[in-house]
């Protein structure tokens, strides 16, 4: 399994620079386990749609607008954290 932290060199370089191949190898494992995943548990019949329908999709709009509006970060108490 190809693992983020290698692929990105533990972080040091954005996503969006590793190389297209290696890249698209990554994404591509990433979609064949959760796949599995999901078979796995659709077939043991232990889907839950609830996180989804009742957190995930009401936060996009909140994450959307973070992305549009962009976040205040307050850099002294990030430094304390």
């Amino acid at each position: 399994m190809v693992d983020y932290s290698s692929i990105t060199d533990k972080s040091k370089i954005n996503f969006k620079d590793v190389d297209l191949k290696i890249a698209a190898n990554y994404s591509a494992e990433d979609v064949y386990i959760t796949k599995k995943i999901f078979d796995n548990h659709k077939k043991e019949g232990i889907l839950d749609y609830k996180i989804l329908k009742n957190i995930e999709i009401p936060l996009m709009d909140v994450i959307i607008n973070m992305e549009l509006d962009g976040v205040k970060i307050d850099k002294k108490k990030l430094a304390e954290i």
